[in-house]
């Protein structure tokens, strides 16, 4: 019985699923999908080359770049293909088909959101509070920033097959009441028999993807605070030392205006600089602060230290 309603709530929407925008949506997602591939393939190849597994940033974006390609695969490159035969353009699956790839949808991704917001927290460790590379490897850090988000990946994806929440949605299987429209549309409302949780399951999803955006949000935020306060400190030094300014982010904002394309790339520019060189510049600035200055008149040779 359940799956002859679910057929029957889909026909209710099949002028949708078979549309011409709806095509156009498909193909869309399909060439992003490929897209997201090689991107992601280039970054898992460059790492295998290298042999870099050492390095937490480079197993995070490891693991974040297969998740992406898994994700790709089976929800934007599948698409339709995995849903029930019949129930929408493109569909030579079934129920059981649909059910996997909503399986794989919360599988693959809810890992990758949280090890994107563990990439950042990384960064606000090794800039801010200078960690290296051993305190990454104690049993509970590799354990919240590889082990959680695979834990939490397989807990929603097992909660929504046991609930039985996986259905059509848009143009995949994802997390639904069955048969669709079961709580909203006159014809069925009442008649759910799948997915009874799946509104809740969503709910708990929403919210994870929202604290996951809020660390990432505010970790960026810290760095270039952060960022700024220790290029300054720089600037100060190399002026003192060879007159040439290290990339001052905040002269940058000043002169060119606070558009959105600008700010990003500072940031980022910003970021760069600090992961590869926070260590030297840190020494650096605690070692000048210790020696005293020796003053000279405006206009003077400064002193040349080779002599």
């Amino acid at each position: 019985m359940s799956n002859e309603a679910e057929e029957e709530a889909a026909s209710l929407v099949a002028g949708w699923y078979f549309s011409p925008r709806f095509i156009a949506l498909v193909n869309v997602a399909r060439a992003a999908g490929l897209i997201s591939i090689i991107g992601s393939s280039a970054i898992v190849v460059d790492i295998c080359k290298k042999k870099a597994f050492k390095s937490t940033k480079n197993l995070i974006l490891l693991l974040m770049s297969i998740f992406d390609i898994m994700f790709a695969i089976f929800i934007q490159i599948a698409g339709t293909l995995m849903l029930p035969e019949g129930t929408a353009w493109g569909a030579i699956g079934s129920w059981q088909s649909c059910t996997v790839q909503g399986f794989s949808l919360y599988f693959f991704v809810a890992p990758a959101c949280f090890l994107n917001a563990n990439l950042s927290m990384y960064y606000v460790l090794c800039v801010l509070w200078g960690w290296k590379e051993e305190q990454f490897r104690r049993p509970l850090i590799q354990m919240w920033t590889y082990g959680m988000p695979l834990i939490l990946g397989s807990f929603i994806a097992i909660w929504g097959l046991v609930d039985g929440a996986y259905t059509i949605s848009v143009w995949s299987c994802s997390l639904s009441p069955s048969p669709l429209g079961c709580k909203q549309m006159p014809e069925v409302v009442g008649q759910c028999t799948r997915g009874i949780n799946a509104n809740t399951i969503e709910m708990v999803w929403t919210v994870l993807l929202f604290i996951f955006s809020f660390i990432i949000v505010i970790s960026v935020a810290i760095l270039y605070r952060a960022v700024l306060k220790q290029e300054r400190a720089l600037d100060r030094y190399t002026a003192r030392h060879s007159g040439e300014g290290f990339f001052n982010a905040g002269v940058y904002f000043r002169k060119s205006g606070p558009s959105h394309a600008q700010f990003l790339t500072g940031v980022w520019r910003s970021i760069k600089n600090s992961v590869r060189s926070s260590i030297s510049i840190r020494e650096s600035v605690q070692h000048e602060s210790a020696m005293p200055e020796e003053p000279y008149l405006a206009g003077s040779e400064v002193p040349n230290e080779n002599n």
